[in-house]
């Protein structure tokens, strides 16, 4: 005889709090997580820049600042490195977005998934080489590509890296390394998605430099 189940509420007082345009299930799920009142799920679900933490808190945020405007004011060749997968792309828009908005043309990299695989590519390295990029801003991807960022070191290409996977002992010899993840990091949490990494620099800059951006939209 087949087995069947019967689908329920994991907690069943999620059902009392009513918000319009708000799925039932979406209530319970976050009720399940902790957010487990009508004001703190609102302010979750509606929540403004105001709210999140300062971008000052992760590590390396003042080297990766720095080196970012300079990059804009001396009109360097810059280059985003980012992933193929949503959070990457994302990322990567994020980035190119802020820089359209200021009047930066940027070159955007994403590696093709079947010939060069996950991370800083040597085709990658050699495509920034061959293009004369002065500056390499990772976005969700870079925290093991030692080899690679030696490369470009080398080559007199500096680079950024944003990114929010798992470090290894040590971390790449990069100019700067904004990651949650760092053992030295100060950000009260660890598992924000690489986007909001990209997006905190982005942030920051905008912010100590005065460039006007507004960044709700991004």
């Amino acid at each position: 005889m087949p087995r069947y189940s019967k689908w329920q509420f994991r907690n069943p007082h999620s059902k009392d709090i009513y918000i319009e345009d708000l799925h039932p299930l979406v209530v319970d799920i976050l009720v399940s997580r902790g957010i487990d009142t009508k004001s703190r799920i609102l302010k979750f679900i509606y929540t403004d820049l105001n709210s999140i933490h300062s971008p000052k808190l992760l590590p390396d945020m003042e080297k990766a600042a720095d080196r970012f405007y300079k990059a804009i004011s001396d009109n360097e060749k810059i280059m985003i490195y980012g992933d193929y997968d949503a959070d990457g792309i994302t990322a990567s828009a994020i980035m190119s977005l802020f820089l359209k908005k200021i009047g930066v043309k940027a070159e955007s990299y994403i590696n093709d998934r079947t010939s060069e695989g996950y991370g800083i590519s040597s085709d990658g390295i050699q495509h920034a080489i061959s293009e004369g990029i002065q500056l390499i801003i990772t976005v969700d991807n870079g925290i093991t590509a030692f080899e690679e960022i030696t490369r470009a070191n080398n080559a007199g290409i500096d680079v950024i890296i944003t990114d929010h996977h798992e470090t290894k002992e040590h971390i790449p010899n990069a100019l700067a390394v904004v990651n949650p993840k760092r053992k030295d990091s100060k950000y009260p949490f660890s598992e924000i998605a690489g986007c909001l990494v990209a997006f905190k620099l982005c942030d920051y800059v905008n912010e100590k430099y005065s460039l006007g951006v507004d960044m709700e939209p991004l």
